[in-house]
């Protein structure tokens, strides 16, 4: 999996012009609003992109966050947390936010999910009634698997877009 891993990253560095990835390195780690705020993995150094995964890691993410609800993506796993629960919720469809309470909404992928659901994945935060929906939508894998291979990227990233995982 490292060497996919790596493979993966020196082809995007590959293609990627020194002003494409100029303008990736000058966008912000992170985004505040209002009533929330966002991050790709974390608020506890979002530079290093940290799995929150278990409590321990959503508890080091909560010291952090300012807002009501944070919303991130990283792990590709839909996933509910809420400050000072020791376990994640069981996510459904809806979640309500806590009042008083921050919460942790990781919203899925809407491609390339790793929860062994194929289907895409994502979030829609609705602040008049103070809760995430969930939605799973499914996308086109095959394609996705046809650009991986002529990408000339691993084949294992193609495989396990079936499998969700």
């Amino acid at each position: 999996m490292k060497d996919a891993t790596r493979s993966s990253i020196e082809w995007t560095r590959s293609v990627l012009s020194p002003e494409q990835t100029g303008w990736q390195a000058a966008l912000p780690l992170t985004m505040q609003a209002e009533d929330y705020e966002a991050v790709h993995a974390s608020l506890h150094f979002p530079a290093f992109w940290p799995y929150v995964l278990i409590a321990e890691m959503a508890a080091l993410h909560f010291a952090h966050q300012t807002r009501p609800v944070c919303f991130i993506g990283h792990t590709r796993r839909p996933a509910f947390w809420v400050e000072g629960d020791s376990l994640g919720v069981d996510i459904t469809s809806i979640e309500a936010l806590k009042p008083n309470r921050k919460c942790l909404a990781n919203v899925g992928a809407v491609g390339q999910p790793r929860d062994r659901d194929e289907r895409a994945c994502y979030a829609i935060y609705r602040r008049d009634t103070q809760d995430t929906l969930w939605r799973r939508v499914p996308y086109d894998i095959a394609g996705a698997q046809q650009a991986i291979i002529q990408a000339g990227l691993s084949a294992y990233f193609a495989q396990r877009l079936e499998l969700g995982r």
